[in-house]
């Protein structure tokens, strides 16, 4: 689809390194005698030297700009209609070096300017930026740009037009595994494009040669109408061309060699509205991860070879592989939603999850690794709209996540398929099943103080009669032990993971409730019960903890255990405000000094039935799954935990929202 050139053609290594030093290289106490900004227009030929590289004494080529600027200075091009040139003054056709850290830019006020080149491309020595360039590119030998272990940023440059489409390179320009040019190598080639773009393939490796070092490809923001080629983790051939300098006829673009021009570190490509139809990852020594964190609803992407795809925007792939032998990782954080649709029976190692994921109503997601992180399962939109799932196929396996798996998928099914539910089974998998109302339960598991501990999974539904729960893990936070996990305030367990048990031949649900205590401290006579006046908007004193739980019968052998004391704990009032949305309503409040965390109340009433929906340690909470068009009351209050005894704030002003 794009284009190019080859240095196999070109004049013998040792003469052509010489001729480069002698037109080229720029001393390094020219460098350091160079002026911090410089400017350049061309307005007296193609071939002449002049200028001192102010604004009304401008160098005439761009040449001379590189060599008088200094390292990390500024170079302005005069926008007009002569703009800038960088010549190939010997016809070497070799590249043009960059040695020194420099900006690329438009003098100030001006919005573009051009620089026009007529050498083989341009290899950098140090990172370079270029800024608002219009690139118009002439001559047929390697129109390219090389990063060679560098940073290269391009943010908003275009070719102008007629100009040869350039490609870039995150590595060097080898011939023979020998590198051409006196540029000096860095062994972290990064690639940054933004904005209005007009740009061929982008290659991870060098051109006829490795790459020793990991390569970044960051590209993010595209303006519409931009032009990007593909994305290669590996380096490529030079095709032979020509010596023609007038033949308009686009050079083809260089062939990715993966099996001889290999990189030999790690490769992340990371894009953002970009327009590239195929990322592939082969020949990246340590593989390729990509994370995709804009929305592309449709399907364009072609993600072949990858070792990992992270989904932080919306992503609709085309296809997803791995290298031969292999099977990617996938990861959806909370902000991700990855629409699988269009594949088929997808095989994945590890999966991270959070958002959502779509898997086509007659496919399945295999995981053959870890599995963590809960996650909504869809099987497509329904007419656009996010608010439930498509539809299902009964006693159907979607996912297949192993025994040992601590992932959980939620599901909100299709409004004629209300009575489908999907439940784990034994095995690990995922499945589709029908069920009476009258049937399904309903497990939540919860940390008793989150700042001590924390549970591996929040809920949990299953057919009563034949279904299995998969339990939670107590997780106790550094400097913090687990105690005992309880169900209405009895101890019903001493193990990290719990697993609840039938009651007699059917499972009843609950609310199981973990509890932890500070390391070599003394654990308490019995878990906190909550206190009877929650529906009260400012029934606890700040400083003073909620009254002792009755004890419970002392089993035979246990011995006595001394309740702590109660200490003095000052905790302001905390000041909330609410913000609504479809089918949500987001809490916030400031942060209370002295606080551990915070718990968030919702009634349906302002002044009773008070429930407590979130245990949080953040200034913020998001309240999903509301309804429609309906007002929630909302009250906050701030604790403490000191020796395993919570001591709480007055509660907040009661505020009240109505949701989209």
């Amino acid at each position: 689809m794009m284009k190019k050139w080859n240095i196999k053609m070109s004049l013998p290594l040792m003469g052509m390194a010489a001729m480069f030093l002698a037109l080229f290289t720029v001393p390094s106490t020219v460098a350091a005698q160079g002026n911090s900004v410089v400017y350049v227009s061309t307005t007296k030929g193609a071939n002449t030297s002049s200028g001192s590289g102010t604004k009304t004494d401008p160098y005439n080529l761009f040449n001379d700009a590189v060599k008088g600027v200094a390292d990390g200075g500024t170079i302005y091009i005069l926008a007009g209609s002569n703009s800038a040139m960088l010549n190939d003054l010997n016809s070497s056709n070799e590249p043009f070096v960059i040695n020194k850290q420099i900006y690329i830019k438009p003098e100030p006020g001006a919005q573009t300017a051009i620089l026009t080149t007529r050498v083989a491309g341009i290899i950098l020595g140090a990172d370079v930026t270029f800024e608002n360039i219009e690139l118009n590119v002439t001559n047929r030998y390697h129109d390219q740009i090389f990063a060679n272990g560098h940073t290269l940023t391009l943010n908003n440059v275009t070719r102008a037009q007629g100009s040869r489409l350039v490609d870039i390179v995150a590595g060097g320009l080898y011939s023979n595994n020998t590198q051409i040019s006196t540029a000096t190598p860095g062994n972290n080639g990064k690639i940054i494009i933004q904005g209005k773009c007009a740009f061929g393939n982008i290659y991870a490796g060098s051109i006829n040669g490795n790459f020793s070092g990991t390569s970044s490809i960051d590209i993010g923001n595209i303006a519409a109408n931009s032009l990007l080629g593909n994305i290669y983790s590996c380096g490529a051939d030079e095709t032979p061309i020509g010596d023609d300098f007038f033949n308009q006829e686009e050079p083809p673009a260089p062939t990715p060699n993966p099996h001889a021009y290999k990189v030999t570190g790690k490769v992340n490509v990371t894009i953002n509205k970009a327009p590239v139809q195929t990322i592939d990852g082969t020949g990246a020594g340590n593989g390729t991860d990509v994370f995709c964190n804009a929305e592309y609803a449709s399907s364009y992407h072609s993600f072949l070879n990858i070792t990992k795809l992270t989904v932080g925007g919306k992503l609709r792939p085309k296809a997803l592989t791995a290298p031969e032998g292999k099977r990617p990782d996938l990861s959806v954080p909370s902000n991700g939603i990855l629409n699988l649709t269009d594949l088929k029976n997808i095989e994945v190692k590890d999966f991270i999850g959070g958002g959502r994921l779509l898997i086509d109503k007659s496919s399945t997601l295999s995981i053959f690794g870890t599995a963590t992180g809960t996650s909504v399962f869809e099987t497509e939109y329904y007419k656009g709209q996010n608010s439930h799932s498509g539809i299902v196929t009964i006693n159907h396996v979607y996912i297949k996540a192993g025994s040992t798996s601590s992932a959980t998928f939620t599901f909100d099914p299709y409004p004629t398929q209300t009575d489908l539910i999907l439940q784990r089974q034994a095995n690990g998998d995922w499945m589709i099943i029908r069920y009476s109302s009258s049937s399904a339960v309903t497990f939540t598991y919860e940390s008793a103080d989150d700042f001590m501990g924390d549970v591996g999974r929040s809920t949990e539904t299953i057919d009563s009669a034949n279904g299995t729960p998969l339990g939670a893990e107590a997780i106790p936070y550094d400097g913090y032990r687990f105690v005992n996990w309880t169900k209405d305030g009895v101890v019903v367990s001493t193990n990290l993971y719990l697993v609840p048990q039938k009651t007699g031949t059917a499972y009843s649900g609950g609310h199981y409730i973990a509890h932890f205590a500070e390391d070599n401290s003394p654990e308490p006579e019995q878990p906190e019960k909550p206190d009877p006046d929650d529906t009260d908007s400012g029934n606890t004193s700040p400083g003073t903890p909620p009254p002792p739980a009755p004890p419970a019968a002392p089993k035979p052998s246990a011995p006595a255990v001394t309740a702590p004391k109660p200490v003095n704990v000052s905790l302001s009032k905390p000041k909330v405000t609410l913000k609504r949305g479809k089918k949500y309503a987001v809490i916030k409040y400031k942060k209370v000094k002295n606080a551990h965390g915070y718990e968030i109340y919702r009634s349906n009433k302002k002044k009773s039935g008070y429930k407590k929906v979130a245990t949080t340690k953040k200034t913020s909470y998001k309240n999903k799954k509301l309804k429609s068009r309906k007002k929630y009351y909302y009250k906050v209050r701030a604790y403490r935990t000191v020796n395993g005894q919570k001591y709480y704030s007055s509660y907040s002003a009661v505020k009240s929202v109505k949701v989209k």
